[in-house]
This record gives structure tokens, C-alpha cells and sequence, in this order.
């Protein structure tokens, strides 16, 4: 077991906190195997989260890839311990484990991804929304 694993696992401090061990199964040999601590959000979490962030900022000063990581990697990665992946290996992972992951830490730390709550939300209104439209377009076509 990956010792930062067995650390936040065991340590007294985090006990009361949220944990779940995932495997990301990779495409070995290039994408390997991870195994991943997910801790639910505290205070190590929240400087990870601003420290992985400030990075991307200055990897990717502009741009989507910006946006994209650090809504997305980034709380990823600050709260996952043991074999994290870093940004370059996350963007080679299949899209497989990626949805694994998020789905996962959403499930243990849902704080860092309210954002993607409140995109499900608006999607399932937009589609109401058509729903509605295509309704009403049925209803003039019948009366014709």
C-alpha cells in the first residue's frame, strides 16, 4: 500500500473524516494502475486545492485548458492521496477513470464539486425547457 495511503488512512487526526480507496485502472503499460486515497474536504484539502491551483495558473496562464484543470484536476487531485496523478498523466487517462474518479470523489468530498451539481441541474431545466418547446410545437401542428 502506498504510504501516504496507510498515513491519512491510520492517522487519528482524519478519522472522522469521509475516506474511499478507488483503483484507476489505466491502460498499462503507458497509463499505469493507480490506487487513490479520496478524503472527504478539510483544511489540508483546501491548501492542496489552492496550492494545485495556483500552479495550473502558472502552467497555463490562458486559456480552456486553464479552466478546465483547475475545475476539474485540481479538486481531483487535492483530495486523492497516494498515486495522483499529475496533470500530464490525468489528460492521458481514459475517460474511463476519469468519470470513476470524479464520480467517486463527488461521492466522498462533494464541496469541491458543487459546480458540477449545478451544471446537471441546469442541463436537466434545458431539456425540460425543449421538451416544453416540442410540446407546444405538436399542439399548434395538431389544431392547424
Amino acid at each position: 500500500m502506498h504510504p501516504e495511503i496507510e498515513k491519512y488512512s491510520n492517522d487519528p487526526l482524519y478519522a472522522y473524516l469521509n475516506k474511499k480507496v478507488i483503483t484507476l485502472l489505466g491502460r498499462p503499460p503507458a497509463v499505469p494502475e493507480r490506487t487513490i486515497l479520496l478524503m472527504e474536504s478539510c483544511g489540508l484539502l483546501s491548501f492542496r486545492l489552492g496550492s494545485i491551483q495556483a500552479n495550473i495558473k502558472i502552467m497555463y496562464p490562458d486559456g480552456d485548458m486553464n479552466v478546465a484543470l483547475d475545475k476539474l484536476y485540481a479538486p481531483l487531485a487535492a483530495s486523492s492521496f497516494g498515486d495522483v496523478p499529475t496533470i500530464e498523466e490525468f489528460m492521458a487517462l481514459p475517460n474511463e477513470d476519469i468519470y470513476l474518479w470524479t464520480q467517486e470523489a463527488r461521492a466522498v468530498n462533494a464541496g469541491f464539486f458543487e459546480w458540477i451539481d449545478a451544471a446537471e441541474q441546469l442541463v436537466a431545466a434545458l431539456d425540460k425547457e425543449q421538451e416544453k418547446k416540442k410540446g407546444r410545437k405538436r399542439t399548434k401542428s395538431a389544431s392547424s
